[in-house]
């Protein structure tokens, strides 16, 4: 016989932007030790061009940097986090639809419920889908 399978709460986190963002933790716990962040949106180059690697590259490593520097100025949060950003760079061409999307693992420093942690991690992804937005403008790309 199986066990029956982990469904953990799952709470979509309403923004005006084009990103759909999800908060959700690793237990059922009702004050869970650890948080989980993931933000998509969809992205298309504006330019005609052969290959978006090294733009879609450089995207991913200044997000990276910028992301890192936000959480370890975080004061809710571990700075022992998980963080990833996963988007395919060869998918990438002109009039194709590509999703980037990042994932971040938390440990919070207070104790709150889940609920509590969305409003807080909305903030925080607000900041992040503001400077993504940014790197986006710089390098021609149209996201919805």
């Amino acid at each position: 016989m199986s066990r029956p399978r982990f469904k953990p709460t799952v709470y979509k986190v309403e923004k005006n932007n084009y990103f759909n963002t999800k908060v959700s933790s690793n237990t059922r716990d009702e004050i869970p030790p650890v948080v989980f962040l993931r933000a998509k949106i969809r992205i298309t180059p504006n330019d005609i061009k052969r290959t978006y690697e090294k733009e879609i590259l450089s995207i991913k490593q200044r997000f990276d940097l910028i992301a890192r520097n936000i959480l370890d100025n975080c004061k809710d949060y571990d700075k022992k986090y998980i963080f990833s950003v996963d988007v395919a760079e060869k998918s990438v061409a002109y009039k194709k639809t590509t999703h980037l999307r990042y994932d971040i693992f938390l440990k919070p420093l207070t104790k709150l419920n889940l609920e509590q942690h969305k409003n807080k991690l909305k903030e925080l992804s607000d900041k992040l889908d503001e400077k993504l937005i940014e790197l986006f403008r710089q390098y021609n790309l149209k996201w919805f």
